[in-house]
């Protein structure tokens, strides 16, 4: 595999052989392909048919929990197309498109690392750092029992794994992201504060059905100058993969998608 000059067409290994341009944006989660964003619109893996399934060579940059970052070339394969056999990814899993990358020392990166692949690297896809949070933080474990509380869930015993604050939409005021479960890790849970000048808005990221989080990235995906949220989440059946982007106190799905978990026997 070759990396191809960035703003270039990407080459597609796909059945029509179409070009996709550069503009045309994929997205992974754990080398897991999410969805993209193409002429303006988010499209989750679901609706992207066909060719866009199959393709390779593109720059892609790949971003590690800790902040990391790390360019390489990136292959997206369909698990039933018969190029995957060779691809390291184990019997487990998920039964969806993945990802393959090549690194610059020609070590790769393939499922299960917890990893976001954004194959579009000319733009800064991180403008500002998130913070990173003690998660021994009473105030915010009483504030999400009490937004549970308010959707009737169980809000009793919340703990906090993440809490993370950053300036999603480059207004000079920070959001706060925080996860956690309540009920004894019955209730998982993802959420989103603003502060907007009247009032705070919070908002649900991962509903309890969803399952655990498992990963939390925040990236500009469509160089508009906004970060947006990924969210991954596992249950006992399904991995879910969800996009949220953040504006004036509104936080927007605009993509999310499931897997069917399969387990060796």
């Amino acid at each position: 595999m070759r990396s191809l000059k960035k703003g270039l067409v990407v080459a597609l290994l796909g059945l029509a052989g179409l070009p996709v341009f550069a503009d045309n944006h994929h997205i992974a989660l754990n080398n897991i392909l999410i969805g993209g964003y193409f002429d303006g619109k988010w499209l989750p893996t679901a609706s992207l048919q066909g060719p866009t399934w199959h393709w390779g060579g593109a720059d892609a940059l790949v971003i590690y929990p800790d902040g990391r970052r790390v360019e390489g070339v990136a292959c997206a394969i369909d698990r039933d197309h018969p190029d995957e056999e060779g691809m390291n990814h184990p019997d487990d899993g998920p039964d969806a498109p993945v990802f393959s990358i090549q690194l610059p020392d020609y070590s790769s990166v393939s499922y299960p690392s917890h990893t976001l692949v954004v194959t579009w690297a000319e733009k800064e896809v991180m403008p500002r750092k998130a913070e990173k949070l003690p998660v021994d933080n009473a105030q915010y474990e009483a504030l999400a029992a009490d937004f549970l509380a308010g959707r009737g869930l169980p809000h009793n015993r919340v703990k906090l794994t993440q809490l993370r604050r950053v300036d999603l939409d480059g207004n000079g005021t920070d959001e706060v992201i925080m996860t956690g479960h309540a009920a004894g890790g019955k209730v998982p849970f993802a959420m989103l504060r603003q502060i907007q000048q009247k009032y705070v808005a919070t908002s649900m990221l991962a509903e309890p059905s969803d399952g655990r989080v498992t990963d939390l990235f925040t990236a500009d995906l469509n160089g508009d100058g906004r970060m947006e949220i990924v969210v991954g989440t596992q249950s006992k059946t399904q991995i879910h993969q969800m996009v949220y982007t953040v504006d004036q106190g509104n936080a927007d799905r605009v993509i999310r998608s499931s897997w069917p978990l399969h387990k060796k026997h």
